[in-house]
């Protein structure tokens, strides 16, 4: 598998050394959220239509066990509704549950992974974030994907959960597997993961423990937070030792060009954004003549 993720990054250097520098990918999360209810029909709609290069499914699981659309573990944010998911049967969310409404759409419901798929299934590349991992439950996931015509080449695991990385890394060795970072600097230099509680005395050794996931999950590679630039957490010399290492790194959460036009200059490989429209003006490598933050 380090072969194949070797061979990726050898081609894509390739490109690049004669003058085809591959764009930044967005990363459509939960669908276009800002323009619909996110995880929603319509959000899944746009997200296809505005040609997202990769689609994040959150993925859930009801009482009765239908694999669901869902980042949060009740529907009391989305739909003012604190009902848990796992204690209800599908056809009690669907009957009940309406989301709020966003951008004047009204009316949407939730959608089984299945029926997203169907929605966005043209698009290039996956990422399942394993809200609630259980084996049976990714084998469950990954069925509809077969179902659905998608080969796990096109499938990434994208998460914080570290049990569904290792199993994944056992399982399914094809599929290629993303960390998800959640980090904060302080003052004093030293920074704090907020995902698994670690202190780390300054970011040479947070960049140290990235490395260790690095080979204890044989990642293909992280997906860092926009925040933890701001914060002081990582800065640039983090994210170019880390592609330098092989690693992709994707940048959450990039919703205008100005961002992304500083993270693209940073050599970042991806943007998870809501806004699809306001982030592509910023994709482009080399940077279009008056690209300037």
């Amino acid at each position: 598998m380090k072969a194949r993720y070797i061979l990726c990054g050898a081609l894509c250097g390739a490109l690049c050394a004669a003058g085809a520098e591959l764009p930044v990918k967005c990363v459509s999360h939960r669908g276009e959220e800002y323009d619909a209810p996110e995880a929603s029909r319509p959000a899944f709609e746009l997200a296809a239509r505005r040609r997202a290069d990769v689609v994040k499914l959150d993925i859930r699981f009801t009482k009765d066990g239908v694999v669901v659309l869902s980042h949060d573990s009740t529907l009391k944010r989305t739909m003012d509704w604190d009902a848990p998911i796992v204690e209800l049967t599908f056809r009690e969310i669907r009957e009940k549950g309406v989301f709020r409404e966003v951008g004047g759409r009204r009316g949407e419901r939730l959608l089984t992974l299945r029926e997203g798929l169907e929605i966005v299934k043209s698009c290039p590349e996956f990422w399942i974030d394993t809200k609630a991992f259980t084996p049976e439950g990714f084998e469950r996931a990954l069925a509809e994907f077969d179902r659905a015509g998608i080969g796990h080449d096109r499938v990434m695991i994208a998460t914080f959960n570290r049990e569904a990385l290792r199993y994944a890394r056992s399982r399914h060795p094809e599929i290629r597997r993303v960390l998800h970072i959640y980090v904060r600097g302080f003052p004093d230099g030293h920074v704090r993961s907020m995902s698994t509680e670690q202190d780390f005395r300054n970011r040479d050794e947070l960049l140290a423990e990235l490395l260790k996931w690095r080979d204890e999950f044989d990642l293909y590679g992280f997906n860092l937070p926009c925040g933890g630039f701001r914060n002081g957490a990582l800065t640039e010399a983090e994210l170019r030792k880390l592609r330098a290492a092989g690693l992709w790194c994707s940048i959450w959460f990039v919703n205008d060009a100005d961002t992304a036009v500083r993270f693209n200059r940073m050599g970042a490989d991806a943007f998870v954004t809501g806004r699809i429209n306001a982030v592509r003006p910023g994709c482009a490598r080399p940077l279009a003549a008056g690209k300037t933050k």
